[in-house]
């Protein structure tokens, strides 16, 4: 064992010798030197210290079968990637499965075991296999060429916004890695990017200044090189630590056993002293603590790590502030945490997660959510979606699937709320316009009309003066009809006549700026207007609703007032539903409903399932009897939806968790929890079956015997009638037939009709 000239058991020797008779006051040690490793320990042998390479060190350790031992690496500068790495892995800091590893070309040439430790696995050391995809940049490169080539690397995984990915960054450019991956819209809540930040860039780094363009919602750590120049670090220096450490800990189990040995009895002491393993966990607990407050040469190399805390800071509750910027969410309200520090001796010390987001999303902190009920919700209490009680102190009381969705996203994605009625909030005036547009566009007419009949009036020449703007009233109504997009006619139509243009430059030019004007403002106006009007596009209902204009006994088709329905059908390409819309009537309350023309079978009202559902309930309770029925077919589906602000980077998080909520069947369940108790009014046995029927034998039954009935008339007047009034006898078999078939026809109506309306 020799190491640049020196007999490192030599030194070992002395280094230990030292250590015993320093500092072992209690107790003695026997102690055996070999310089070999195929050996074999003896059952009374206490600890070992071995002084080897990695693979035989771990060879060691495997045949001794302990679970207790303390690993120190010595790790020269410069070269504490691989080993950082895998000390992350074995102490599950690092639980990544694959990851994007992106390094600088020269750190790649320097260190050529960094990449095999990222990939190292061992299943009985517990490690777990990494697959990674690496790429490397050209330090030499210029900056301009160097930012395409990041550019081209990291093409190549962009526009993965419900992906998750992890990257693993070794380079002094890391502020031009963020940057442009921010650009590309990397930075989402799927991905996770750890930056090693070295130790000639580490005294410019500001981790302000490098996530300020970052926005909430990503997840990025840094690793900050914090390895001090002025350690002088050796091989002898981390033996006398380790050998001094050694040594206090079996003197300090020696005077605890020789002081509980004192205080029992021999038959007690057997019982309750310590285990040869119990003993090697209390020497390396001792050692761990002994090291972290005295050592010295050994913690030469140190990197802390911090990690972002991003999730939620913009909406984190506080007192609510209404402006018309709802779409700045970049970084502001940042804190970073410190996750601990990695040292060859202690491995990492961590106190927090290297990712928190990922595992404990929004880290329960307190979001404002509003919730907004019209009228008619507060009417209705808008169930089964949302259901407000309020009692006799003001209490409010939140209840219905909506609610049960947020409490239920709350506790997966591990955040507070604080509920706000939309009506008792006091919002900050929106400027959705200036209050002087109007009086500007009239001061402008009234402007621009005499500016034009002067130009007119002034023109050198007889012949460059127009008729048609020879007074102030017909420029008036020139420029008027020309915002009107109707200025020729207006000047066509007065009394003066003349052409539609001015012959003079001057006037062409006030006309032709005015009508850019007026191009601008009705291009604006329309956009605007048709942007406003559009209604949202719906899924396409059933195709059963035409039934109803069978029936002609229905004199009335009742719709209720801002409805989804209404505005869906006003642009749907539906007949049906177009049909409808046209003869309906449309009401605003209860009043307007009359229940009583749809008790009497001669009007149909359309809404939403669960209002019917509750008008049926009430009228029952009411009258006692059912008089009421609701069709069993549902035509449209009611949207609802939860609103987030724009640009949220939560979307997609927020809207798998609502996807697992329906596939794991809850969203039902509470859909059905929500809705009104089951009576006879509204059990399955008394609802409409207006679903699809295939017509069989028993259908057609009636068909057949209205045959026969007719068949037997017609052979009854052949036979009794003579020859001479055979014409006769057919005409009245017709009559006959023509009666029964419009007697079944009555009657098959009336048996709909008490279908349709039974109880």
């Amino acid at each position: 064992m020799q190491q640049t000239g020196e007999n490192i058991l030599a030194h070992f020797q002395k280094i230990l010798n030292d250590a015993v008779h320093e500092n072992l006051k209690y107790g003695g040690i026997n102690f055996k030197y070999f310089t070999w490793t195929g050996i074999r320990l003896k059952k009374d042998t206490l600890a070992a210290i071995t002084i080897m390479d990695c693979d035989s060190t771990w060879k060691f350790f495997e045949d001794m079968k302990t679970p207790n031992v303390l690993v120190i690496p010595y790790v020269d500068r410069g070269q504490v990637f691989p080993q950082m790495i895998l000390d992350a892995k074995v102490q599950r800091i690092l639980n990544w499965q694959t990851a994007i590893v992106i390094m600088d070309q020269t750190l790649m040439n320097e260190d050529r075991h960094l990449t095999e430790y990222i990939m190292h696995e061992s299943i009985k050391r517990n490690i777990e296999p990494m697959s990674i995809v690496l790429y490397n940049i050209d330090d030499q490169l210029k900056r301009q060429k160097k930012r395409s080539a990041i550019r081209e690397i990291l093409q190549l995984f962009d526009g993965r916004s419900q992906s998750k990915q992890q990257f693993m960054i070794f380079s002094k450019f890391y502020e031009d890695i963020i940057e442009i991956a921010e650009n590309m819209r990397m930075f989402h809540v799927g991905n996770q990017w750890l930056f090693f930040i070295f130790e000639d860039t580490r005294r410019d780094f500001d981790v302000t200044s490098v996530t300020q363009n970052l926005k909430e919602g990503a997840n990025i750590a840094f690793a900050l090189n914090e390895t001090r120049n002025e350690c002088q670090k050796s091989l002898n220096c981390t033996l006398n630590e380790l050998s001094t450490a050694l040594v206090s800990a079996i003197s300090q189990m020696t005077l605890e056993e020789q002081s509980l040995y004192g205080a029992v009895s021999d038959e007690e002491w057997e019982y309750i002293r310590y285990t040869k393993q119990e003993q090697q966990y209390e020497i390396l607990s001792f050692m761990r603590n002994y090291l972290k407050d005295h050592i010295s040469c050994s913690s030469c190399a140190r990197w802390r790590v911090i990690t972002a805390l991003t999730w939620g800071k913009n909406q984190e509750h506080q007192s609510i502030v209404h402006t018309t910027d709802v779409s700045g969410n970049h970084n502001k309200n940042f804190e970073f945490a410190d996750v601990g520090y990695w040292s060859p001796t202690s491995g990492f010390v961590a106190h927090e997660l290297l990712f928190p987001h990922v595992v404990h999303y929004f880290r329960n902190i307190t979001l404002d959510i509003v919730t907004i009920h019209s009228a008619l919700v507060l009417h209705r209490k808008n169930p089964p979606w949302q259901i407000i009680k309020k009692d006799a102190k003001g209490t409010v009381e939140y209840s219905g699937i909506v609610m049960e969705i947020v409490k239920e996203l709350s506790r997966m994605l591990n955040f507070t709320y604080k509920l706000h009625d939309a009506n008792t909030l006091e919002y900050d005036r929106y400027e959705n316009g200036n209050e002087t547009t109007w009086i500007s566009l009239i001061a402008v007419i009234f402007v621009t009309a005499p500016v034009l009949y002067l130009v007119n009036w002034s023109a050198p020449t007889s012949h460059l003066k127009v008729q048609g703007f020879c007074s102030l009233e017909s420029c008036f109504w020139y420029i008027y009809g020309g915002l009107l997009q109707q200025g020729s006619y207006y000047l066509k139509t007065l009394p003066a006549g003349g052409m539609y243009l001015p012959k003079a430059d001057s006037g062409r030019l006030i006309i032709g700026v005015w009508w850019i004007v007026v191009i601008v403002l009705v291009t604006t106006y329309c956009g605007n207007l048709v942007a406003f009007l559009t209604f949202p596009r719906f899924q396409p209902g059933f195709d059963y609703l035409h039934q109803l204009f069978i029936h002609g006994d229905f004199k009335e088709l009742g719709l209720r007032n801002n409805t989804f329905f209404e505005n869906y059908a006003a642009i749907s390409s539906r007949l049906d539903f177009q049909k409808y819309l046209n003869h309906a009537i449309v009401y605003n309350n209860s009043l307007q409903e009359n229940l009583e023309a749809v008790k009497i079978g001669s009007r149909i009202n359309v809404d939403w399932r669960i209002n019917l559902q509750l008008i049926i309930q009430n009228h029952f309770e009411k009258e006692k009897e059912c008089t009421l029925s609701m069709s069993k077919e549902s035509f449209l589906d009611e949207q609802i939806g939860l609103i987030i602000p724009i640009n949220s980077p939560y979307l997609d998080l927020i809207n798998a968790q609502i996807y697992r909520l329906y596939q794991m069947g809850f969203i039902e369940r509470w859909h059905q929890t929500n809705l009104p108790s089951m009576d006879k009014c509204n059990a399955k046995g008394v609802l409409r079956q207006i679903t699809n029927h295939k017509v069989n034998l028993d259908d057609m039954q009636g068909c057949f015997l209205v045959l026969l009935t007719g068949n037997f008339y017609i052979f009854l007047c052949a036979a009794t009638l003579d020859n001479n009034n055979k014409h006769l006898g057919f005409i009245v078999a017709g009559i006959v037939i023509l009666g029964e078939f419009w007697h079944y026809q009555w009657h098959l109506k009336q048996i709909t009709r008490r279908k349709f309306f039974s109880e």
